[in-house]
């Protein structure tokens, strides 16, 4: 075999431009060459890497692996992916290149392409983010460090279910460019009530002077910085106002983060030091700018390039529809908020992040006020408004305190907070004095009882849209609450002549050796007239009925479930006729003494919550009560619940 010449060290830079030109993507062919008038020492071309694509996507090469070959076979030569020199019939030659560059040769593998989903919004970002695509060179650490936490963006994009819809249409709107619709993933991680240690709030993380700047209304009821509507308007406008005033889409984030005084003055900086008056790129200034800006461009710009190649990259976003999650309810009056999430068959934990701004249970005393409520139920929940407003109205209570009051005893026996309690009364401490008058609030606690799962399976049942939010509610660690350990409450039973503990057990429907138990008595103890004995309540409750005009012993029978002749027996009545006005009885009711027992509503209280609690079906609940399983309960309202159903 002839010998290969070597070539000058002259020759060898124009024959490489040579190999390169002739390579060209745009034209696909073979470039065959004579060894005796071409010889390629591989130590002189120090460009070859020009024989890949051109275009490549800079992290690919870092992100795909597979040993592939770098060379064609001839029946390859015509295939359209390829752009690559064939030299498959120049054996020596071929050896020598693979020798030399057999790493950089490889042809990674990429995934195959999955068909687009017009129904998942994430779909409609591929190929749209032009600020991540033009500045590709610039944040190949920001993706690597995100590749490193794909269960975080997982998790995101869990959050950003409710809102990244509605916040994209207004940034397609503005004509603005696409990447803005996510930074919420930057500064809050689409959590609504998120607050950084500098007091910036919501999802796009206002600080307070600059909501004030903007119009943000904040007040004891309402904080617009957590407004989802509000703030993201206002953020789009400051967004829109840094562009402006440097033409330059990536300043205006850092502008966004940093304040626009910090950017200018750094740009007033970088001009003198570099003597030109000529208006920098982000990257020129970026060592000039604090450095969480420095990162923070970056951050936004390497998000989007993951989830535009998220298929590539294997991350998983969790889908989400493209369409609205949410509607807008108008009300001209202040409303109750538990009572809205009950209209709405929603736990008050997904309504509060659709409406994170009101910081307290209600919405402001003066309206007209905005709602957001998922879009399957915005009918309904207006449908009753406009039927009932009054059944959608804060409950104010006025209470006296008494002696041995604390703002803490008070407030766990309306079922409200101490914080609450204080803001309504404009209190500057906990202390408060026997007399004093206080107003308390009578609303729903904001934080999802355990109580309220069976109200998301409800949910579940009927609308798949909001159980997408729902579900995340269940599993969040706040959420998942070790049950207390129910203590055992007594009633009491005054013993009258003739008693005796076989006798009061009898009346009652329980076992003489539990009555004896409860009261640390033997069977065969005696009691007195008079004498107090404790009857527990899981048995059966004693309840005090004040004897209305014109009322019957039948009429209070069938009320409390029990027979005419139960009262009679256990108020010593000879005579159906012998009631008086104001008269007190006693009614125990219980499994074994009557049909249903009482119940009293409490704040934040619904069917469902009540019904589970029972362990009773709630349409039977509802049935027993002749309700609807949509009713609205009021706190103090009361409730039969019956024993066999």
């Amino acid at each position: 075999m002839q010998k290969i010449p070597q070539m000058t060290p002259t020759q060898i830079p124009a024959n490489c431009a040579l190999l390169k030109k002739s390579m060209q993507p745009a034209r696909r062919y073979v470039l065959w060459m004579s060894l005796g008038v071409l010889a390629l020492p591989l130590s002189g071309c120090n460009s070859l890497t020009a024989l890949t694509q051109p275009s490549e996507d800079r992290f690919e090469a870092k992100y795909r692996s597979g040993p592939s070959s770098f060379f064609q076979t001839p029946e390859e030569q015509d295939s359209p992916d390829r752009h690559i020199l064939h030299l498959g019939s120049k054996p020596e030659l071929k050896k020598a290149i693979e020798a030399q560059y057999g790493a950089q040769m490889q042809s990674p593998q990429i995934p195959t392409a999955r068909r687009l989903n017009p129904n998942n919004l994430w779909d409609q970002f591929q190929g749209q983010f032009k600020l991540a695509q033009d500045n590709q060179a610039h944040y190949e650490k920001s993706v690597l460090y995100y590749q490193k936490r794909q269960q975080h963006l997982t998790e995101v994009s869990k959050r950003a279910k409710p809102y990244l819809y509605y916040i994209v249409q207004e940034v397609k709107r503005r004509q603005m460019p696409l990447e803005l619709a996510l930074l919420p993933m930057i500064e809050s991680g689409f959590q609504p009530h998120a607050k950084s240690h500098q007091e910036a709030l919501g999802l796009w993380q206002f600080m307070p002077q600059t909501a004030l700047m903007l119009g943000l209304e904040k007040n004891a009821w309402y904080d617009g910085r957590r407004d989802l509507l509000q703030s993201t308007q206002a953020a789009l406008t400051y967004l829109q106002r840094h562009y402006d005033n440097t033409q330059d889409w990536l300043l205006s984030l850092a502008s966004y983060n940093a304040g626009f005084g910090t950017v200018q003055k750094a740009i007033k900086t970088y001009q003198q030091d570099n003597a030109t008056q000529e208006m920098p790129d982000f990257w020129q200034l970026r060592a000039y700018l604090p450095k969480e800006t420095q990162n923070y461009v970056p951050s936004l710009l390497s998000l989007a390039h993951l989830i535009d190649h998220n298929d590539r990259y294997q991350i998983t976003l969790e889908e989400i529809p493209n369409r609205p999650f949410f509607e807008v309810l108008q009300v001209d009056r202040q409303v109750a908020l538990n009572a809205v999430a009950n209209a709405a068959q929603i736990s008050n934990e997904l309504l509060s992040n659709l409406n994170p701004a009101y910081v307290r249970q209600a919405t402001p005393p003066n309206g007209p006020h905005t709602l957001l409520l998922p879009i399957s139920k915005k009918q309904q929940v207006q449908k009753m408004y406009q039927r009932n407003a009054q059944a959608f109205a804060i409950n104010w209570q006025d209470y006296r305190v008494k002696a041995g009051d604390s703002l803490g005893k008070i407030a766990l026996q309306f079922g409200t907070s101490i914080t609450e309690i204080k803001q309504l009364n404009h209190l500057a401490s906990n202390s408060v004095r026997t007399g004093q008058k206080l107003l308390i609030p009578v609303l729903a606690n904001s934080h999802l009882r355990p109580d309220d799962a069976s109200l998301l399976a409800s949910i579940r049942q009927n609308d798949s849209t909001v159980n997408m939010a729902a579900n995340a509610l269940l599993t969040s660690p706040k959420n998942q609450q070790t049950p207390k350990q129910k203590s055992t409450s007594f009633s009491e039973y005054q013993v009258v002549a003739g008693d005796t503990l076989s006798t009061i057990a009898e009346k009652l429907g329980v076992s003489t050796q539990k009555l004896a138990q409860w009261n640390r008595l033997s069977i065969q103890s005696k009691v007195r007239v008079g004498q107090v004995l404790k009857i527990s309540t899981e048995s059966n409750q004693a309840i005090r009925h004040s004897v209305k005009a014109g009322e019957s012993l039948s009429e209070i029978a069938n009320h409390y479930g029990v027979t005419v002749k139960q009262l009679m027996q256990w108020n010593q009545i000879r005579s159906t006729r012998a009631l008086q006005t104001g008269q007190t009885l006693s009614v125990w009711q219980g499994p074994q003494t009557s049909k249903h027992a009482e119940y009293r509503v409490k704040n934040g209280d619904n069917l469902w919550v009540i019904a589970k609690e029972f362990r009773l079906p709630v349409q039977s609940l509802a049935q027993y009560n002749q309700l609807s399983i949509q009713s609205m309960l009021q706190p103090g309202q009361i409730l039969k619940i019956p024993f066999n159903i």
